[in-house]
């Protein structure tokens, strides 16, 4: 289940806290997705990559994807996004989906079904792992972060540039 948080609040001493987001220019079009984790002792790194032809809860998802990768399987974490479709699609649709075999509640076949059982699969490995929703565009330090460079990345595709796979940063305390 997913709650509204203020992310502030997490104690950076103890835990991963880790901010997701995607971008899509059209629908589908050039994407973006970019992760800023922030380890316990308060380094971290920033990641972000692109493609060149993907809807927006697809970037959000794999943005998701990547920010639940980037927490080691023992470790605990938060996950934030501004997506409550791509924490959904994570948490709480999860039951209803593989009961009705993979179908929506108007029996339409769930969408990008791989990203879905991907995103479901590190979950599984990462027991310590919550997510939670972040309002977008409202201040939250971490979310604005994500939101720039992920936005950036599929500026920079629509622009002529190749899609990228996945550029690191490493961050001080």
């Amino acid at each position: 289940m997913t709650t509204l948080i203020n992310a502030g609040m997490a104690d950076p001493g103890t835990e991963w806290r880790v901010w997701s987001d995607g971008a899509s220019l059209g629908n589908p079009g050039p994407a973006g997705w970019a992760v800023l984790a922030r380890r316990p002792d308060g380094t971290g790194f920033e990641q972000c990559g692109s493609a060149d032809h993907r809807t927006n809860n697809q970037a959000e998802m794999f943005a998701l994807l990547q920010a639940i990768k980037a927490v080691p399987k023992d470790q605990p974490g938060i996950i934030y996004s501004d997506s409550k479709y791509a924490i959904g699609a994570a948490t709480t649709w999860r039951p209803g989906w593989v009961k009705s075999g993979m179908k929506t509640s108007k029996r339409k076949p769930v969408e990008h079904q791989d990203l879905v059982k991907r995103l479901w699969e590190v979950l599984d490995e990462r027991p310590q792992v919550r997510l939670e929703w972040v309002k977008g565009h409202a201040g939250d330090e971490g979310n604005e972060r994500v939101d720039t460079l992920a936005n950036e990345a599929a500026e920079a595709v629509k622009a002529g540039g190749k899609p990228r796979t996945k550029v690191t940063r490493e961050l001080a305390a």
